[in-house]
């Protein structure tokens, strides 16, 4: 299989690991992630090539966007009841009060790093009304 980046130029989630990832295993996760229908950040984080929080560190990088630990994060930075708080945890999006606004805490599944990053490079200013978190964090 050949390595041209053209072979994963549709994977926008990927921009953020083009350094940190060989490109014959951008280009593999790239067509893996086709085949089984998925995003490719998901097969680079399954077959251990990147961790789930380095690969969200620098996709949180590579947009501007910022990422939340969660670790001692306030209550009341969350404005949800405790039930939709746990549905918002098991679906990896948490709403959070920053600065008089609200933030979404993302922990990326299946798609929405792909759907994120071609959303933020379409609007650069959309990645600020978001933080990347690892769904480990969530748990």
């Amino acid at each position: 299989m050949s390595t041209r980046l053209e072979e994963y130029d549709g994977c926008p989630e990927l921009d953020c690991v083009r350094a940190l990832v060989a490109p014959s295993a951008l280009a593999k996760a790239a067509q893996r992630a086709a085949d089984i229908g998925t995003g490719a950040d998901r097969v680079l984080i399954a077959q251990g090539l990147i961790s789930e929080e380095a690969y969200v560190r620098a996709l949180a990088d590579r947009l501007g966007a910022g990422f939340e630990p969660l670790d001692g994060l306030a209550r009341r930075r969350c404005p949800l009841d405790d039930d939709r708080l746990i549905e918002a945890a098991a679906h990896g999006v948490l709403p959070l009060a920053e600065n008089g606004d609200t933030v979404l805490a993302v922990a990326p599944r299946e798609w929405a790093a792909r759907t994120l990053a071609a959303a933020a490079a379409a609007d650069p200013a959309l990645a600020t009304s978001f933080h990347f978190t690892t769904a480990e964090r969530f748990d």
